[in-house]
Formats: structure tokens, C-alpha cells, sequence
């Protein structure tokens, strides 16, 4: 309140909205004035800002990203590519690995799916609270962490699941037409091989490393080998029905319901991981709970592998374009 601390105040937003504060609370003072105004001009510059950015961002980014290519050219290399198994799965997984890495329109997808997954794992665990509890107990992991690394691993496989049935080029799938030379079930074989190293693998690397370093312990050991397990029967049971090349197959747009799955899994998906983190949790406290978990997620994991397998044997063709039924009405006429 001291005339010496006008100019000081004046200079530091936060003191701007304590006056906007008192404003709406009722107990506004003469002192107190100056300092509202000051914040409704920020309020005001702030929002008009907002607005032309998103207009700009919609008038000028979307133009572009329209008459754009989805694909940039590569740079000729001639180093060797990565190996993963076969030929066809090499081919497969490459060819997955650069079309997420070159096309925009799935790497803006992707990133959308997993911002909203770190954001909700973010706010719905409170993980940022771990790091105090690490200096109270660098033994057990907190069970906001277990929910925080199952939810961004669930978030992760979810959102390459659904912007793999979206293609690259409507043309593309015909370049696995003219070389499928092997049985189906091998090109779904390297389509889970595509998920894993491309959703599992990353997720799996980040959490190893801020696990074992803020709990370098035997238990940070035994829930990283509970996730990569997870992440395993994640990905089985993401391509249990899927007969379609990653990123080859056309779609018809609206029949997809790319966003209901999404919404829903989320909605649905949410409880399950707190409970199975909560579960985590409890299990983690002893080493007889430690091995009930890794039978469970490794019966979890295997029961997965099985169905996957049964379903893959039982795929008679790889689907590359999708069609709509042919309804046929008859009109029943006498002659």
C-alpha cells in the first residue's frame, strides 16, 4: 500500500490480477485500482492475441498443410536399413517406421494422441508429486508413477492403432498387392512387430529411464518387466482383427469412428488403469505380490499371444480396400 511500491507493482503482473481479484471479490481499495485496469488491458490483449493466432493458424497453416504433400523426399542413404526378421517384416516394419516419420498427417495425428495422453496422465495421477515422494522412499514407486507410465503406454498403442488404418496414399496399397508373396499371416506378424517398435518399444525406454532413476531398486525392475509385458498383450489385442497393411489399406471416411474409439476408450479405459495401478501398488509392497504379478500379466500376455495366433491362422486374404456392401433390392414384381 506504500506509494514507494507503486511503480514496483505496476511492473509485475501478478500484483495486477491481486487487484483484479480484490475487483471481483468485493473488497476492492483505492490502491487497488490501478492495478485492475492494468489487468483487464492483459486479459484483453491476451485474448485478442489468442484469436488472431488461431485464425491465422487456420487461414494460413491449414492452406499449406492441404496443398502440401503428405510425404517429404527422403534423403538418398546408403547405409543399410534395421532388420526385423524376414523380409517381408522388415519391409513392412520400414515401411511403417518412415511413413509415420514422413508423412505430417499422421505424425500431427499421433502427436494429438499422445499430447492428450500425457496431458490426462499428468493431471489425473498428480505424477509431478512423485518426486517428493522419491526422497521419502526410493524404494517403492508411487502409485501415481504406475498409473502415469500404464496410461502413456496405453495412450501411445491406442493412438498408432487407429492412424494406421489411415493411409499414406490411396495408391500405396497396391505396391503390397504386386509383392504379397507370402501367407497373411506373416504380413500380420510384422504388423504387430510395426506396433511394437514403433508405440512399446519408445514408451518403454522413457519410463526404464526415469524409473530406475528416481527408484533404482529391484521393485522399478520388476514393473518394467510387468509393462513390457503389458505392452505386449496392448499390441496383440490391438491387431486381433486386423487384416490390413499399417498405413496401405483405403478407408471409406465416416465408417471408421476413428474419434469414437478414441473418446470411448478413454472413457472406458481410465478406471481400468487406476485400478490396475492401484493393483500394481499393493503387489509391489511384497515379493510373493511381485511374482503374483509377473504370472499375471505373463498369463495375460500368453492367453493374447494364443487368440492372436488362432486368428491369424484363420485370415484367408489381407484386405486393401475397403468397400461398402452391396445391397441388393428386390422388387418382387409379377410378370
Amino acid at each position: 500500500m506504500a506509494p514507494a511500491n507503486r511503480r514496483l507493482l505496476d511492473l509485475l503482473p501478478a500484483y495486477w490480477f491481486l487487484g483484479l481479484f480484490q475487483q471481483l471479490n468485493g473488497t476492492m481499495r483505492a490502491a487497488f485500482a490501478s492495478l485492475a485496469e492494468q489487468a483487464w488491458i492483459a486479459l484483453a490483449i491476451a485474448l485478442l492475441s489468442a484469436v488472431t493466432i488461431l485464425l491465422l493458424s487456420w487461414v494460413v497453416k491449414l492452406r499449406r498443410t492441404v496443398e502440401e504433400p503428405d510425404i517429404v523426399p527422403g534423403r538418398r542413404e546408403n547405409r543399410r536399413p534395421l532388420s526385423f526378421g524376414a523380409p517381408a517384416s522388415t519391409a513392412l516394419v520400414q515401411f511403417s517406421l518412415r511413413s509415420l516419420l514422413r508423412s505430417r498427417q499422421h505424425r500431427l495425428f499421433y502427436a494429438f494422441y499422445l499430447s492428450i495422453g500425457l496431458a490426462i496422465a499428468l493431471l489425473y495421477t498428480g505424477v509431478f508429486t512423485t518426486r517428493a515422494n522419491a526422497h521419502a522412499d526410493s524404494g517403492t514407486i508411487s502409485a501415481p508413477f504406475l498409473v502415469a507410465s500404464l496410461m502413456v503406454l496405453c495412450f501411445a498403442v491406442l493412438g498408432l492403432r487407429i492412424i494406421i488404418a489411415i493411409p499414406v496414399v490411396l495408391r500405396a496399397n497396391w505396391i503390397f498387392q504386386l509383392t504379397q508373396m507370402d501367407a497373411p499371416s506373416t504380413y500380420i506378424r510384422a504388423a504387430r512387430r510395426a506396433l511394437l517398435v514403433v508405440a512399446v518399444v519408445p514408451i518403454w525406454l522413457v519410463m526404464a529411464i526415469l524409473v530406475l532413476s528416481y527408484w533404482p531398486s529391484w521393485r522399478s525392475v520388476v514393473h518394467l518387466i510387468a509393462l513390457g509385458f503389458v505392452g505386449a498383450t496392448l499390441t496383440d489385442l490391438a491387431i486381433l482383427r486386423l487384416r490390413k497393411h499399417p498405413f496401405a489399406c483405403s478407408y471409406i471416411p465416416g465408417k471408421g469412428k476413428l474419434h469414437f474409439l478414441f473418446w470411448g476408450g478413454i472413457l472406458v479405459g481410465l478406471p481400468l488403469i487406476n485400478g490396475a495401478g492401484t493393483l500394481e501398488y499393493r503387489l509391489l509392497a511384497t515379493r510373493l505380490g511381485c511374482i503374483e504379478l509377473l504370472i499375471l500379466v505373463l498369463s495375460c500376455a500368453i492367453l493374447l499371444r494364443w487368440l492372436n495366433s488362432r486368428s491369424r491362422q484363420d485370415a484367408r486374404s489381407i484386405i486393401f480396400q475397403e468397400e461398402e456392401p452391396i445391397d441388393l433390392l428386390a422388387l418382387k414384381l409379377n410378370s
